[in-house]
């Protein structure tokens, strides 16, 4: 395409420098033609010397008449330049190679992102490993901290019920707790995650509550996550457990944290804003100015389940994966 391109333009630009130079020809006959005679010298200075009022114009009639000629003639060239069936065919395949160069650009610069990733997230200790090991193997597997994620394709094993050939595979990120690798994973991961599952441990949530909220806020207000309106399910694990939470009293818990991280939040930024001058408006604010927040108020759709991934009840999980699109 760029040789033809080349060659196009090449045709192109000798006609039509063929065109300026006849041109340039034809002003320079015009000047030519019109250069006035001494004669006329003459008399127009004999007309400026008595005061008169009008000088010779046949020469200034033969310029303007020689232009028009002029004008005409490359017009003419022009025209029978179109007819040409050669410069024709470069011209279509110039327009064609622009075109299509075009396209491509904009396919390179604007290409779409797939987003096929689950990625499995939340604090130290809430059994995201093993959860991801579950639903890989179908059966539980005693694990340890992960210090770097855990990536794999596969199918939900545990997915009983569901023809194997229809089976969906999914691409899974068990992104360990530990803040600086799990910041890097998600960096890594966030442009093509799909769905995003938060889990926590519905026993010690209580006395971890802090920790929880901050980091699920900051999942709710990634900036990859918030445009993309990318689903959050909390899996409230260890819910087999008699003193865990239920996953009722953890959404309403966090909600009433979210409110508190909000607030601190703004000060601190507002603080930062005073004394830089900016006067910047938190840019992670999480839903609407001046009322509680909720969950139903965030740009993402926000799920909580029960599970216990040691027991394999991760019913609710599996129905969510079903439903992301």
């Amino acid at each position: 395409p760029s040789e033809i391109l080349f060659f196009g333009l090449g045709i192109i630009c000798s006609y039509l420098e063929e065109g300026k130079v006849e041109c340039r020809q034809g002003v320079h006959t015009v000047q030519r033609r019109a250069k006035p005679s001494k004669v006329d010298d003459v008399a127009m200075s004999s007309a400026a010397a008595t005061g008169g009022a009008h000088a010779p114009t046949a020469d200034h009639n033969t310029m303007g008449d020689a232009t028009n000629d002029a004008a005409a003639a490359v017009e003419a060239d022009f025209s029978k330049m179109l007819e040409d069936p050669q410069v024709l065919m470069a011209l279509a395949a110039t327009i064609a190679c622009l075109v299509l160069a075009a396209v491509v650009l904009r396919l390179l610069v604007f290409k779409k992102v797939r987003r096929d990733t689950v990625a499995i997230v939340g604090p130290c200790g809430g059994g995201k490993t093993v959860l991801f090991s579950f639903l890989r193997d179908g059966h539980f597997s005693a694990t340890y901290a992960s210090m770097k994620a855990n990536v794999d394709t596969f199918a939900l094993h545990c997915d009983g019920d569901v023809d194997e050939k229809e089976r969906r595979a999914f691409k899974v990120v068990d992104v360990p707790g530990y803040e600086r690798v799990r910041v890097a994973t998600l960096n890594e991961h966030a442009p093509t995650v799909r769905g995003v599952v938060f889990v926590l441990d519905s026993v010690s949530v209580g006395a971890q509550m802090s920790e929880v909220a901050e980091e699920l806020y900051d999942i709710l207000a990634r900036d990859a996550f918030a445009d993309a309106a990318v689903p959050v399910l909390v899996v409230c694990n260890k819910s087999d457990i008699l003193t865990a939470k239920k996953p009722d009293y953890i959404k309403s818990q966090l909600e009433a944290e979210f409110n508190t991280l909000r607030k601190t939040r703004s000060a601190a930024l507002d603080q930062l804003g005073s004394e830089e001058g900016s006067g910047a408006a938190p840019s992670d604010f999480l839903g609407y100015e001046g009322q509680k927040f909720s969950f139903e108020h965030v740009a993402q759709e926000v799920t909580f389940v029960g599970a216990s991934a040691k027991l394999g009840e991760v019913n609710g999980m599996v129905d969510w994966l079903r439903e992301l699109k």
